[in-house]
């Protein structure tokens, strides 16, 4: 899998739960076949869940699974293009996610902000 050759070449892979590729499944985005497949694994509701992506792909597949999105404008996706999917969230720096995450664990009380991040990047908290 070309995703975990990267991760481990990164020495990063023990920050994540589970690590799935565009080669994992058969299925690929904008099915949200892998999204539902994590958040089932993980044990993880919908509302805590938020997708982050580069591409239209990443929204089409948040919107599929019917989960928030959030769009990075400094990704590879041409930015007129990403946004007019309409992501929930669009970011043009890292940083700004802190804050979203910070205003929808106030609305998922019994979630922590790294459990809603933890869903799409797969990350442990």
């Amino acid at each position: 899998m070309f995703s975990k050759a990267i991760i481990n070449g990164l020495d990063i892979e023990r920050h994540f739960d589970l690590i799935y590729g565009g080669d994992t499944f058969d299925k690929r985005k904008p099915d949200p076949f892998a999204l539902n497949k994590a958040m089932k694994e993980l044990n993880i509701k919908k509302s805590e869940t938020m997708m982050i992506g580069d591409s239209m792909n990443d929204v089409l597949v948040a919107k599929a699974a019917k989960v928030t999105s959030c769009a990075v404008g400094y990704g590879l996706e041409d930015k007129k293009t990403l946004s007019s999917h309409k992501p929930d969230f669009f970011i043009e720096n890292i940083k700004e996610l802190k804050k979203i995450l910070k205003k929808r664990s106030k609305k998922c009380q019994d979630s922590k902000p790294t459990k809603i991040l933890r869903a799409m990047k797969f990350q442990k908290r």
